[in-house]
């Protein structure tokens, strides 16, 4: 258990949320092209702080932190969106 609390105090405390819309018009309709604006916000730094360089023993070298973003159908059979950000 010694692990697991260690591990919960490195983690970062994010929040997360999605918006989708399309430029220009009130109402989303089937045939319009949409922007999902996504926004990952650390609950624990200010706007002024950056989250530091990944520290693992897999990289020996210095490595910026990323986040991927998959959107899938609400059965998840089918990915939508699965990209590195």
């Amino acid at each position: 258990m010694d692990e697991v609390e260690a591990l919960v105090r490195v983690l970062p405390s994010v929040s997360v949320s999605a918006e989708a819309f399309t430029e220009n018009c009130a109402e989303i309709a089937q045939s319009d092209m949409i922007t999902w604006r996504f926004k990952i916000k650390y609950d624990s730094m200010t706007a002024k702080e950056f989250p530091g360089l990944v520290h693992s023993e897999q990289y020996p070298f210095l490595k910026k932190q990323s986040w991927y973003i998959l959107v899938t159908d609400e059965t998840k059979d089918r990915t939508i969106l699965f990209t590195k950000v």
